[in-house]
């Protein structure tokens, strides 16, 4: 859980607040295992679903400590967390965490969500030597977009993330996205401005204004994108600055293709982006669909019994650790063309969630 916004960060008042502690039980139910995250707001933990005796159910805890502060900001913070709970409650989405509960005791509030094992994107880069595959880019890019556009597109209002980066995006262990942390993801109604937040570097420049739409999340994927092709940290760098940074210029293997859909989504003005995530995938599968990387992608991972790291962190290209599966002959005749919808599903090689899947002819 990263709460290092635009806006301001009770960190330093909440760093004396005392953590759960392994083996302590919330609501009678859910028994602390350990921390896996820390965050200016409090804790994350993993902890084991008591209510399921003879299994060994993992959950996440994502844990709120009420600061001390004016009546007005404990207000919109604990709006905020609850926001958290009422989107992700309505939402079911192979790359959005399930969310089990929610409950306050004393001035902690707690959500209770799907555990995913895998690794953030962010300890993902700092795990590896040298640069990722393009390939490997490019299929986690085109499932963004179909979370996105899924968001962008909820009824009866859509919802905008607001803080698309790289410690906010996991990586299972079948090597698909996991979108994580909606604490300022917000019903979007046109015309509504709100207040600055986002994440420094990886925001666009009107959402300094408070007027994110969901071009905001188009330009914050470029920005992730251009910090994993890159390795350039645009926290660290001047605001609103990738067009001094070329991508091939630092990354020569990168195809002319892929830096021209990242770099399109960077556009400082919002009507030069991708108008919609759906128009950014389709250019990302033209572009795997000139290189081979749909057609690569049929190889996958499989997932480790042992629980083997994502990536080898001694390794330049950043291979996967375990073997490989061969996908199903008819996934490889599915063209970039064919592929219109609904690509977690896809990859997965499960049925369609909410589409029907092309036929290879």
């Amino acid at each position: 859980m990263d709460e290092s916004k635009i806006t301001q960060n009770f960190g330093n008042q909440l760093s004396s607040q005392k953590q759960l502690l392994a083996g302590d039980v919330l609501a009678g139910r859910y028994q602390i295992q350990d921390v896996i995250g820390i965050g200016g707001m409090g804790s994350v933990y993993r902890a084991r679903d008591l209510h399921f005796p003879n299994a060994n159910k993992v959950v996440a805890v994502k844990e709120m400590v009420i600061p001390s502060a004016e009546i007005s900001v404990i207000n919109g913070i604990v709006m905020n967390f609850e926001r958290e709970a009422n989107i992700l409650v309505t939402l079911s989405h192979p790359s959005i965490p399930k969310i089990f509960d929610y409950f306050t005791i004393k001035e902690r509030s707690y959500l209770v969500l799907e555990y995913i094992h895998g690794k953030d994107l962010e300890a993902v880069l700092n795990s590896v030597k040298g640069f990722f595959p393009e390939d490997q880019l490019i299929i986690w890019a085109i499932e963004l977009c179909d979370v996105l556009s899924f968001l962008h597109n909820h009824r009866p209002e859509p919802i905008i993330f607001r803080d698309v980066k790289p410690s906010n995006i996991m990586i299972n262990q079948q090597g698909h996205v996991v979108l994580i942390d909606f604490g300022i993801a917000k019903n979007f109604k046109t015309g509504q401005k709100g207040t600055m937040i986002g994440t420094e570097g990886y925001s666009p420049p009107e959402q300094y204004r408070g007027e994110a739409t969901h071009l905001a999340d188009i330009y914050a994927l470029g920005a992730t994108l251009h910090h994993l092709l890159t390795r350039r940290d645009p926290r660290i760098e001047p605001p609103f600055t990738f067009n001094e940074r070329p991508i091939r210029s630092i990354n020569p293997a990168v195809s002319d293709g892929f830096e021209a859909v990242v770099m399109r989504s960077l556009q400082y003005d919002p009507q030069k982006r991708y108008q919609t995530a759906d128009e950014m995938r389709e250019a990302l599968l033209s572009v795997a669909g000139k290189t081979g990387a749909l057609n690569r992608a049929a190889y996958k991972k499989v997932p480790s019994s042992q629980g083997e790291k994502l990536f080898s962190s001694g390794n330049s290209n950043a291979k996967m650790r375990s073997g490989v599966l061969r996908l199903p002959a008819r996934m490889l005749f599915i063209s970039a063309r064919m592929i219109t919808t609904c690509m977690p599903c896809v990859l997965r090689m499960v049925k369609c969630c909410g589409n029907v899947l092309p036929r290879a002819e």
